[in-house]
């Protein structure tokens, strides 16, 4: 029976990966996170070339980033994320303490 829940979940999901896998792997693009759905080996393959990583490396990150969404599908609640904050991609400025004013 078709289950529009869990299908709607598990693309969800899907598109978090796709987000982590941008943020992880920023040089690939879009149509390389896309090749990890439709052509694993080739994704794999990309990922080793841009970033020096054997495929064995990059098969355990991809493994991480999707506990990781589903972790976090785990601990959304009415549509409020209730896990930590991810900052490690905000801007530098932003995560750096506020000078010293001079008096």
């Amino acid at each position: 029976m078709y289950d529009s829940k869990s299908t709607g979940s598990n693309t969800a999901q899907a598109q978090k990966l796709s987000a982590k896998i941008q943020n992880t792997w920023s040089k690939l693009t879009q149509e390389e996170v896309a090749m990890y759905a439709a052509n694993k080996d080739k994704f794999f393959a990309a990922v080793s070339t841009k970033y020096s990583i054997s495929k064995d490396e990059a098969e355990k990150t991809i493994k991480r980033l999707d506990a990781e969404c589903a972790s976090s599908s785990s601990t959304t609640m009415a549509g409020k994320d209730m896990s930590s904050k991810d900052v490690s991609n905000q801007p530098a400025q932003a995560m750096q303490k506020p000078a010293a004013k001079a008096s």
